[in-house]
């Protein structure tokens, strides 16, 4: 079967493979027909592009999906036993392998290493003398030498600490030629507010610790015990 289009007074045929016996159809479009199937089907292909970028979309979010799921089934397959969760978060349905006993007692085992702490070299020893017995109450006279063993107990401590406050005074000189007053200059090493040490000390805290500058005010005012460092650092810091 062939099918015969006329279109503007031309002619076109197209042939139709089937099992029927040959005969034509012809189908007439005029030219309003025309351009109302052409603007039909450009809507048609705009509705296609625009599902086939939908079905893009939902392709990527379903891939999402699904390796989110899987690393939620992932999650919830975890316990004490095959991750770094602690015992106390497993649920109580669940079940732990048996253990194997070692045949070594818990604890520090016969011939290890020990750690203990190391003493540090003393800067004031204090000799602790017993003054009274534990077992029978008797006074211990101060004259009764000691038996030479002794227990030794380190306390480290800080000094208190004390700012040193150094005022340099430039005098100014006549001098004895010209008659001018002069002044020695100011070092540059005077220049700052604060010391060598106390300006290391805060740029540590600002750099290192990455502490604000009121907190460091703060910390200043409450080791040394004065508040007029606030000035001071806040022209340091500036």
């Amino acid at each position: 079967m062939n099918l015969v289009f006329t279109i503007y007074g031309m002619k076109f045929i197209l042939p139709v493979f089937t099992n029927e016996p040959p005969q034509e159809e012809v189908i007439s479009l005029k030219g309003e027909n025309y351009f109302n199937l052409v603007r039909r089907v450009e809507r048609l292909e705009a509705e296609v592009g625009r599902l086939e970028a939908g079905i893009d979309r939902l392709e990527v979010e379903n891939a999402k999906l699904r390796e989110e799921n899987a690393e939620r089934k992932r999650c919830l397959g975890l316990n004490s036993t095959n991750s770094s969760r602690p015992p106390s978060s497993d649920p109580p349905s669940m079940k732990y392998p048996p253990r194997t006993s070692t045949g070594r007692r818990p604890g520090k085992q016969e011939g290890a290493k020990g750690h203990r702490r190391f003493f540090l070299e003393p800067t004031e020893i204090i000799d602790r003398r017993p003054k009274m017995c534990r077992h029978c109450g008797i006074d211990i006279p101060p004259d009764i030498p000691v038996s030479g063993s002794y227990q030794r107990r380190q306390q480290v401590e800080i000094p208190p600490i004390k700012p040193i406050v150094t005022e340099h005074h430039y005098h100014s000189i006549r001098c004895p030629k010209c008659g001018k007053l002069i002044r020695e200059e100011v070092k540059e090493e005077h220049k700052p507010c604060c010391g060598p040490h106390l300006a290391s000390l805060i740029a540590m805290l600002t750099a290192v610790h990455n502490l604000p500058r009121r907190r460091i005010d703060q910390l200043l005012k409450d080791i040394l015990g004065t508040s007029a460092w606030e000035l001071s650092t806040t022209a340091f810091m500036k």
